[in-house]
């Protein structure tokens, strides 16, 4: 191997970087196809048009290092490999040649687009404000999960039978009550034994009853995720397609330090539901904002997911005639006031007048609404919601037995398997 060159070894295969002892031509400097990496006390020449692609995620292109590099045309080693662990890039790619790195971009593209939303859902749904990037970190990182558990932990799963369950039916015009119970036959929800546990619990309860059916449940956990999520992002939900694990990941913008919402766990219990409801639809995201503004599908599946939770046949003569009624029937059915106050007005239940005035009143209570400062998690809690009940004791499970090695455990289940002892006990403890 010729001097100053190097060998990386990238998907099961070397990749020979050529580069120079210290000098180079002016004419290399003004040369601005290249990028000078320098590496010890060498310097290894990478594409600059492949380093451009390849750190596509704009919160890393606001990055000094990854600003100098373009300025400059050149970057050190240590900063080429620390932009590529924040962009989620194996940095030997930097290395790579042209035709491999188009390849590999060109795969990433086709994943990417085969697992999110599509861009008709996310205009649907967004009016435009949520873009791939806003959250194409997490997505891949739910896809990589997708994938381990079928290479890795569960090879065996069938095609997952609850994706697109009710699409057709809903298309042919069948009955929201029909569709609603489908659902609730496909998850075995109880609302009986529901509505006999605390909203707390109930959260716990629908992401138990979806995962025994393979469709996994993801949280936002702040600082705890690959992508910090910014809290003005219009959605609630969206799913991560897969034919055997679906992924919903739920929005709980927990990285707001001044929420205004009221009765969080009554949100995420009828976002939680109209996305599994959206899933059953073959619809992959969701947003709770602006109701009125929804059409079609959406407006489809918000009825059926409160058909699901409050049966029309449950409220039969049913006659509020206060707030405090209302708020009692509320948590009695584990939703917020405001759904059910949405729900009554669907049935035809309560009058358009009244119904203004107890919204009005609701909206009210939510802009004077003081809430304190979250306290942040325990790191084992953390990780616990965005990884979610189900991947966590399968993953440790095939590590009991043997069937994956203690690093890919921890890569699985940590950001880059970064953690230290003392948590990975913890985290093992709590979900074996």
């Amino acid at each position: 191997m010729e001097e100053g060159a190097f060998l990386f070894f990238f998907e099961g295969r070397f990749i020979l970087a050529k580069g120079k002892e210290n000098k180079y031509s002016n004419a290399y400097y003004n040369n601005m196809n290249k990028l000078i990496v320098k590496v010890d006390k060498r310097e290894v020449e990478i594409d600059r048009q492949s380093f451009v692609e390849l750190i596509d995620f704009p919160p890393v292109r606001e990055l000094k290092a990854y600003k100098d590099a373009l300025d400059e045309n050149r970057i050190s080693f240590n900063d080429l490999r620390g932009l590529a662990l924040k962009s989620d890039i194996p940095y030997p790619l930097f290395f790579a040649p042209r035709k491999v790195v188009v390849a590999q971009i060109d795969r990433k593209n086709r994943l990417i687009q085969e697992k999110i939303p599509t861009k008709e859902e996310l205009s649907l749904v967004s009016r435009g404000s949520l873009k791939v990037e806003d959250v194409e970190l997490i997505v891949r990182d739910l896809s990589r999960r997708q994938e381990f558990l079928k290479r890795r932990v569960l090879p065996n799963t069938v095609i997952n039978s609850y994706v697109g369950s009710i699409a057709k039916d809903a298309k042919r015009g069948v009955s929201i009550d029909a569709l609603a119970s489908k659902i609730r036959n496909s998850l075995n929800i109880d609302l009986n034994y529901m509505r006999t546990l605390p909203k707390t619990k109930v959260l716990e309860y629908l992401c138990r009853q979806s995962e025994k059916e393979n469709v996994l449940i993801a949280f936002s956990s702040h600082n705890y995720m690959p992508q910090t999520l910014d809290k003005e992002l219009d959605f609630s939900g969206l799913c991560v397609r897969d034919k055997k694990f679906p992924t919903i990941f739920i929005n709980r913008r927990d990285g707001d330090d001044d929420p205004k919402i009221l009765e969080t766990e009554g949100r995420q219990i009828f976002t939680l539901t109209s996305m599994l409801v959206c899933v059953a639809m073959n619809k992959f995201v969701l947003n709770m904002k602006d109701q009125k503004e929804q059409k079609g599908d959406y407006l489809q599946a918000f009825s059926i997911a409160a058909e699901v939770l409050i049966p029309a046949k449950d409220l039969e003569g049913m006659n509020i005639s206060s707030l405090e009624e209302l708020k009692d029937y509320a948590k009695d059915f584990k939703v917020t006031p405001s759904m059910f106050l949405v729900r009554l007005l669907e049935l035809g239940l309560i009058s358009k007048p009244d119904f203004g005035i107890l919204f009005g009143i609701l909206k009210k209570e939510i802009e004077d609404k003081k809430v304190n400062r979250r306290n942040h998690p325990l790191p084992v809690n953390g990780y616990g919601k965005y990884n979610g009940e189900k991947f966590s004791k399968e993953s440790i499970r095939a590590h009991a037995s043997g069937l994956i090695a203690t690093n890919e455990l921890r890569n699985a289940l940590f950001r880059r398997g970064k953690v230290d002892s003392k948590l990975f006990n913890e985290y093992y403890i709590k979900f074996k």
